[in-house]
């Protein structure tokens, strides 16, 4: 029997207890750039220290892969896993490296996005983003 429990779309780690969490953070998996974009925002080496910091964080299956990084290094840093991305954008907090798209946006409520924006290059994003009402955080490089 795996030391993960499982449910159709979601694995969840033993490392998470139930209890308080800071920030409820889930990490998106790159669908724009036709399929072009490989980076993955955050490794695991990365998610372990969100985790130690007391946050939870859910990540999109196959977030790494393009990159070599398996749903299982996530997982046993603690990270849950799941295909639900209505789960990863109803998280307080969405790290996302491109800009979301329009389908991504409208499942959005009330979170802190953190993402590479680009909002000059995205006709009426602003607008969009008044009408959800969200937080935005622009990390520009």
């Amino acid at each position: 029997m795996s030391s993960h429990a499982q449910r159709d779309d979601v694995s969840i780690s033993p490392k998470i207890e139930t209890g308080d969490f800071i920030m409820n953070i889930g990490i998106a998996k790159e669908i724009s750039a036709s399929g072009k974009e490989t980076r993955a925002i955050l490794l695991p080496r990365e998610v372990k220290r969100l985790i130690e910091e007391k946050h939870r964080v859910v990540a999109e299956k196959g977030l790494g892969l393009r990159m070599g990084i398996a749903d299982s290094e996530y997982r046993e840093v603690g990270a849950t896993i799941t295909r639900d991305r209505h789960r990863i954008f109803t998280q307080d907090v969405i790290v996302k490296l491109k800009p979301p798209l329009p389908d991504e946006f409208r499942m959005m409520r009330n979170n802190i996005l953190f993402s590479m924006l680009h909002a000059e290059q995205i006709r009426g994003l602003s607008d969009l983003w008044t009408r959800l009402m969200s937080r935005l955080l622009r990390w520009s490089l």
